[in-house]
This record gives structure tokens, sequence and C-alpha cells, in this order.
């Protein structure tokens, strides 16, 4: 008995002996999987860097040769970062519809050149709206790089302060935030700071559309072409326009409440025209404005075809071969058979206006001399809104 009693206590002596070697084969186990994963991973990452080295090898000659000791790897690590930081941050309320159409820059949001040049402003007012922006704007860009961010509150109308600001840039890549409170000192720190020349100053509460950077891309270049145009405004008249009928683009004297990116040289629009594009918002109150209803990409576009001459000869070419109408015709227009036709109606002061647009404010529209156009979309004709003296002239004076 006593023999069989050492027998149990000598075997017992080395079960923890025998449990520790379970353990650590187990371990091993899992150090072997874990190695052979981040293997298969490497030569992933090594098959995709490979893919990048081939895609770039086309554009050396243009861009110059590249260190590919450090460049591609920093590159990938980078984007994988801030995809992975992008994804955590978009709003589950929001959903920023992808544009189904080619983009016009395919470089990224706007041209490389053009990057470095041009930047967004946002007007911080709320927590949420400025989340979803922001989240709204970097789901467009193509990398980092591609169009800065920069941030600033009112502090005394908001409840959003700059210590957030600074979590927000902290947060998401080429996001900068600007202790200021004023619109026009933070669009100063922006252009002479950080040596920009355009910025789009938007407001956060404000949604924008999926071809907005396009369009201030073309916007820049009618401002390259026309020293008569000071800015570009990214709002809609709410009066929509058929682009297959003429100018998709148009010109307004009317400022511009958000979304507008100023000359360079100017602080404010002056009396010089701004381009809009009418028939829909790039920037607007309403998330289905700008997304559900959103239209075309800007296709092709000539700079020279907006210059204010062009502008004013193709104008006055419609003006003179329209179709005058009375004030009382108004109401008559639908029932038109006014195919490939041109109509223009009088107005005086903006009640009259008000009987064209009654569910928009006369002085938000935008006008260009006074002159408001529109689109019968059923009948496939247009009708300019202009002012008495225009109307009794059929003609406006070139400059």
């Amino acid at each position: 008995m006593i023999e069989t009693q050492k027998h149990s206590t000598k075997y017992f002596l080395f079960f923890p002996f025998i449990i520790s070697i379970l353990i650590y084969l187990v371990w091993f186990k899992v150090l072997h999987q874990r190695q052979v994963t981040l293997i298969e991973n490497i030569n992933v990452l090594n098959e995709k860097i490979s893919n990048i080295e081939k895609s770039l090898e086309k554009y050396a000659q243009k861009f110059g040769n590249f260190d590919n000791n450090d460049f591609f790897v920093t590159e990938v690590i980078n984007i994988k970062l801030f995809e992975k930081k992008r994804i955590l941050l978009q709003p589950k309320h929001y959903i920023d519809t992808p544009s189904p159409f080619p983009r016009m820059v395919s470089d990224g949001i706007l041209p490389i050149e053009n990057s470095k040049v041009v930047a967004v402003l946002i007007e911080s007012t709320n927590q949420n709206d400025t989340e979803r922006l922001v989240n709204s704007i970097v789901s467009q860009r193509k990398s980092i790089k591609d169009l800065e961010i920069f941030l600033f509150t009112p502090t005394d109308e908001s409840g959003v302060s700059f210590e957030m600001l600074k979590t927000w840039a902290n947060s998401i890549p080429g996001v900068n935030p600007i202790n200021e409170t004023k619109r026009s000192t933070a669009l100063d720190d922006v252009i002479s700071k950080h040596g920009k020349l355009y910025a789009i100053t938007i407001i956060d509460h404000k949604h924008i559309g999926d071809d907005f950077a396009d369009f201030y891309y073309v916007g820049k270049l009618a401002m390259e072409a026309d020293e008569n145009i000071s800015g570009v405004c990214g709002e809609s008249n709410g009066i929509w326009q058929d682009r297959t009928m003429g100018d998709v683009l148009w010109l307004s004297d009317t400022e511009c409440e958000s979304g507008a990116m100023i000359h360079p040289e100017l602080k404010s629009y002056s009396e010089s025209p701004v381009v809009i594009r009418p028939e829909m918002a790039r920037i607007g109150n309403s998330e289905k404005a700008v997304t559900e209803e959103s239209s075309w990409n800007i296709d092709k576009f000539y700079p020279d075809m907006i210059t204010t001459g062009s502008f004013d000869i193709r104008l006055n070419l419609d003006l003179e071969r329209a179709d005058r109408k009375m004030k009382a015709d108004w109401r008559l227009l639908e029932t038109f058979n006014c195919k490939n036709t041109i109509y223009t109606f009088p107005y005086e002061n903006d009640k009259d206006l008000e009987t064209f647009f009654p569910n928009s404010k006369a002085e938000n529209l935008h006008k260009y001399r006074g002159i408001l156009s529109i689109s019968i979309a059923e009948h496939q004709c247009r009708a300019y809104i202009v002012p008495q003296h225009f109307y009794d002239k059929q003609v406006i004076e070139l400059v």
C-alpha cells in the first residue's frame, strides 16, 4: 500500500511538467500559424507594391523617377491607415452617393498642380455636420494630398471649439485647424500662411454634390481665361436647366452665400460676375438635392466659351430671335407648343419675379445683368426673364 502511494506521488510530481509541455506545443502551433499568415500578407503586399511600380513606370517620363527604396512602402502604409480611419469616422446617418459618371480629372479631385493651390475652407458650426461634410470630401479624394481641408469655427455662435477642430485634424490626414473665428481672417490664413491661391468656402450644414470639385476646377479655368470673372459659386438658383439646350454654366452678379471660390487677387466679388451651374446645386441645404437628384458631371469644357464677351454674344443671339411674351402669358407657357423656341418675359421689380418664381426669394436668385434663364423641359424650349429695359430693346449692350 505504501509502495503504491509512492508511485502515485511520483507521477503527480510529473503532472505540471506534462501540462507545461502541452501548453508550449499549443503556443508553438499558434506562433507557427501567425508566421504563415504574416508571410502570406507580406507576399500579398509585395505583389501590390510590384503592381504599383509597374503602373507608375509609364508615368516616369512625365513626373520623373521615384526612389523605390522607401516611396512605395510608405505610400501603401499611409493609404491603408488613411482608409481605416476614414471608415471608422464615416457617420451612419449620411451616405455620400458615388458618381456613376467618369471623373473629369482622373488623377483625383483636382489635377496635381491644382491640388497644391486649391483648398476647402469649412465653417464649423455643428460637430455632426462638420464630420459629415469632412468625410464626404475625404471619400471623394484619390489620395491623402488630393485636396486639403481647413477648419475654423465662429465659437461665439457654435458649440464647436478649436480643441475639437484639432482632434479632427489629428485623426484625419489632410485636415488642418485654423484658430480664427471670422471667415475673412480664416480665408487670409489659408491664402497667406498656407500658400493657397483658391479656397472653396463651405458652411458645414450644407451638402456637396458628387462632381463639386470638377465644377470648381472648371471655374478656376474660367477665371484664368477671363479677368472679368471674379469667382465661382456652387449654389443653385433652384431653377432647373436642361443642359442639352445650351449653356449649362451661367454667369451671375449675385453674391454667393456658400460654396464660393473667389479669384485670388480679390477680397470679394465686387461687381464682377461669377460662374454658377444653375440646373443643379453643387452646394445646398438638402442632401437629396445634391445626391439623389444629382446631374451629369461636366463633360468637355472650353474656357473661352465662358468669357463674358463670348457669353454676351450668345445671350444676344438668343434675345434677338426670341418670341416676346407678356407677363400675363406666363401661366399659359405650359400649353405652348414651343419646341426649339425661345421666349422672353419682362419684369420691373422683385415683386414681378415672385410671379414667375413663387417659391424663391427674388434676392437669392442668381441673375446676370438682371436676366434669368429657365428651361421648359417637356417642350424643349427656353425662356429668359429679363428687366423691362432689356425687353424693350431686345438686346443687351456688349462690353
